[in-house]
């Protein structure tokens, strides 16, 4: 499961890895539950939304940029 921004390429969608809990669901379900889960647990949410959603003029238009789980988990210890 890969989580991006909505007006980013798809080379700029990276895998998203954290969960709690895990059974023999289907993959695909399990992926998307376990995105759903971890990314819009309320605390963190609004964490990733504060620290690591950002965005950058470039002159002609304003580019918005977010973390991928990598640095998010260097962040939190995941």
């Amino acid at each position: 499961m890969r989580v991006g921004s909505l007006t980013a390429g798809r080379s700029r969608f990276m895998p998203w890895n954290t969960s709690q809990n895990e059974d023999d669901r289907a993959l695909l379900g399990y992926q998307l539950e376990k995105v759903v889960r971890s990314l819009f647990d309320p605390e963190l949410f609004h964490d990733y939304m504060r620290y690591f959603v950002l965005f950058e003029d470039d002159g002609d238009s304003l580019i918005k940029k977010i973390a991928g789980y990598h640095l998010l988990n260097r962040h939190l210890g995941f």
